[in-house]
C-alpha cells in the first residue's frame, strides 16, 4: 500500500510513475502558449504531453511544433478537423501513462496540479481523483470546487453517486475531464463508450460511466486547473439546435444506464436532469417570445415600499427584475450593470453604476449566483460611496419544475 510507503522511496516510486496529458487543439494560437507551457512546468517532470492538432487553420499547430524541438516529452500529432471526442481518441490511443489527464488548447494549469494529484490518487488508492477549478472571465474569477476533502467508497452506492453528481447540476463535482486524473485503464475503456459524433456532453457521459467502473473516488477541495472563458467560443444556437443537442445527449445517456443495466434504476432522475437542462438551454437560447423564469429573490416581501435598485443583468438579474416589476408593493428605480451597453434593450434602460449618484433609492440588491461575485461587486460599490448598509445579496432561489 502507498500509504505505507514513505520518504526517500514514495518519491521514487511516484517519479517513476507517467502521466499522459492529452490536449486537442483547435485554432487557440492566442491561448495556446500559456497552456502548453503551464504542463512543461509541472514539478511532477515525468508526463507524456500529447498536443493533438485538429485540422487548425491558424499558426495553432505551427506552435506545437516549435515547443516540441525544445522538449522531447512532446509529440504533436497533426490530424484533419474531425471534432473534440476524435481529437481525444487520438490521444488515448497514443497515451503511454499509468495515469491519464486533459488539457483544454485554451486552458492553463497550476504547476503543482500532477504532483498533487498524483499524491492523492496513489495514497487514497482511488480510480480517479476530482479537483477544483477557476473559471477566468472578464476578469472576474469563479471557482467551483469542493468544500471538503473526500475519499468516496462508492462500491455500494452507485446510483446514489450519480444522482448527486451527474443528475444534480449543483453538484461540487463538474462533469469536466481536465479537472481530473484517471487511472489509464480506466478512461481508456470509458471514453470509447462515447459516440465520435458527441461533442456536446461528452465529458458528462464518460463521467457517469467512470463513476460505474469505479470503486474508489477522491475529492479534493484544492484547485488548480484554470477555465478560460471566452466569447467566441461559444456556438450560437436557435432553439431547435438547442432541442436536437440535448435529446441526443438524453438518448445517450440512457444507452449507456441500460449497458450497465441501471436505467431502471435512474430513468426518474435523467428525465429531471432533462427536463431541466431543457429549460435552462431555451430560456438562454434567444428567444424572444418564450422566456422561463428560472431564478426568484427569495426575499421580496421584505422589499414593500421600498425603491430598488437592481444590479446585475445577466440571467438572474433578468428574472429578478421580472419578478419585481410584478410585485406592486415594490418599485424598481434603476436596474445598474457594469457592462450596461452589452444588455442594451428597449423595453428597459439598463445603466452604469457611476448614474446611481443620481438616484433615488432604499435598497440595491445583488443579482448575481456566487458569494465571491456578490462580495467583489458589494466592495465596488462602497468604494464608489455606496453605503455597505443599503447592498444586499442572498443565495438566488431556483425554480423546481
Amino acid at each position: 500500500m502507498f500509504l505505507k510507503i514513505k520518504g526517500r522511496r514514495k518519491r521514487l516510486i511516484e517519479g517513476q510513475i507517467l502521466i499522459s496529458v492529452i490536449v486537442p487543439i483547435y485554432n487557440v494560437e492566442q491561448y495556446v502558449e500559456k497552456c502548453i507551457q503551464s504542463i512543461v512546468n509541472q514539478t511532477y517532470k515525468n508526463i507524456q504531453i500529447l498536443l493533438i492538432d485538429d485540422g487548425s487553420t491558424d499558426h495553432s499547430g505551427k506552435i506545437c511544433d516549435e515547443y516540441a524541438k525544445k522538449d522531447s516529452r512532446i509529440e504533436v500529432v497533426h490530424k484533419r478537423n474531425e471534432g473534440l471526442v476524435r481529437a481525444r481518441k487520438e490521444g488515448l490511443n497514443r497515451a503511454n501513462g499509468q495515469y491519464i489527464g486533459f488539457v483544454d488548447g485554451d486552458d492553463y494549469i497550476d504547476e503543482n496540479m500532477y504532483a498533487e494529484m498524483l499524491r492523492d490518487i496513489l495514497s487514497f488508492q482511488a480510480d480517479f481523483v476530482h479537483a477544483g477549478y477557476q473559471e477566468e472571465r472578464s476578469k472576474i474569477i469563479r471557482g467551483r470546487f469542493s468544500n471538503k476533502n473526500e475519499k468516496c467508497d462508492i462500491r455500494s452506492i452507485k446510483e446514489q453517486f450519480i444522482r448527486d453528481h451527474v443528475m444534480n447540476q449543483n453538484s461540487t463535482m463538474s462533469y469536466s475531464i481536465w479537472s481530473k486524473l484517471f487511472k489509464q485503464e480506466l478512461i481508456k475503456k470509458c471514453y470509447r463508450k462515447v459516440p465520435d459524433e458527441q461533442s456536446y456532453g461528452e465529458d458528462m457521459l464518460t463521467l457517469c460511466a467512470c463513476i460505474i467502473e469505479s470503486d474508489y473516488v477522491y475529492m479534493t477541495k484544492n484547485t488548480y486547473y484554470h477555465y478560460v472563458y471566452r466569447d467566441n467560443s461559444i456556438i450560437h444556437e436557435n432553439w431547435t439546435a438547442v432541442v436536437i443537442r440535448l435529446g441526443k445527449l438524453y438518448e445517450c445517456l440512457g444507452n449507456l444506464l441500460k449497458e450497465y443495466h441501471l436505467y431502471n434504476e435512474l430513468r426518474a432522475s435523467l428525465d429531471r436532469w432533462f427536463q431541466i437542462c431543457m429549460i435552462n438551454n431555451i430560456s438562454s437560447a434567444k428567444m424572444a417570445r418564450f422566456f422561463v423564469h428560472r431564478y426568484f429573490y427569495p426575499h421580496i416581501f421584505s422589499l414593500e415600499k421600498k425603491e430598488v435598485v437592481l444590479y446585475g443583468a445577466g440571467t438572474i438579474g433578468q428574472d429578478y427584475y421580472a419578478q419585481l416589476s410584478q410585485y406592486q408593493k415594490c418599485r424598481v428605480v434603476a436596474w445598474v450593470d457594469k457592462n450596461a451597453l452589452k444588455y442594451k434593450n428597449e423595453y428597459v434602460d439598463i445603466i452604469e453604476p457611476k448614474e446611481l449618484k443620481y438616484v433615488r433609492y432604499d435598497i440595491v440588491i445583488l443579482a448575481v449566483k456566487e458569494y465571491q461575485m456578490a462580495e467583489e461587486i458589494k466592495a465596488e460599490l462602497i468604494e464608489g460611496g455606496i453605503s455597505k448598509n443599503k447592498i444586499t445579496w442572498s443565495t438566488p432561489k431556483y425554480m423546481s419544475y
